[in-house]
């Protein structure tokens, strides 16, 4: 694997993370005391995460072999 593969394939394992986290909180109880606004802000970055997480996997399937 080259070396910006393998730089693609971590930032998408970071990525994971951070994005599990994300949803793991927005299905807290403390979820709950944050302020609407900044709730939709969460969700809009969740979704941004997704697509984001999206791009970079379809990169990695399809890396050259």
């Amino acid at each position: 694997m080259k070396e910006y593969q393998q730089r693609v394939c971590d930032e998408a394992l970071e990525l994971q993370d951070k994005l599990n986290k994300l949803l793991t909180f927005q299905r807290s109880f403390m979820f709950a005391d944050v302020p609407s606004l900044e709730q939709q802000r969460l969700f809009s970055q969740a979704k941004a995460m997704v697509k984001y997480y999206a791009i970079l996997c379809e990169r990695i399937a399809n890396f050259p072999e």
